[in-house]
């Protein structure tokens, strides 16, 4: 479930609009990917708020909007990914 709308392919948009557009394509995605990614975004916020605060002040904001987009995957993690955003 890697981003499709990264820097290197798309360099003339700044990173709130890739997010935005990320965000817009995982809401299409399966109820299977929605699960992994739930999942990803779960271990992934853990880890960058422990170790990376300065960054997690832009990054969980961002992941509070693509887990409103996760709706329709495992309803238990995404309960929890709510949690932990």
């Amino acid at each position: 479930m890697t981003d499709e709308y990264v820097k290197e392919n798309y360099r003339h948009l700044n990173r709130r609009l890739r997010k935005e557009k990320e965000v817009e394509r995982q809401s299409k995605i399966s109820r299977e990917l929605k699960t992994i990614k739930l999942a990803d975004v779960i271990d992934n916020t853990r880890d960058i708020v422990e170790n990376d605060p300065d960054f997690a002040r832009k990054y969980v904001p961002e992941m509070e909007h693509l887990v409103e987009a996760l709706q329709g995957g495992d309803f238990k993690l995404f309960l929890k990914a709510c949690y932990e955003v």
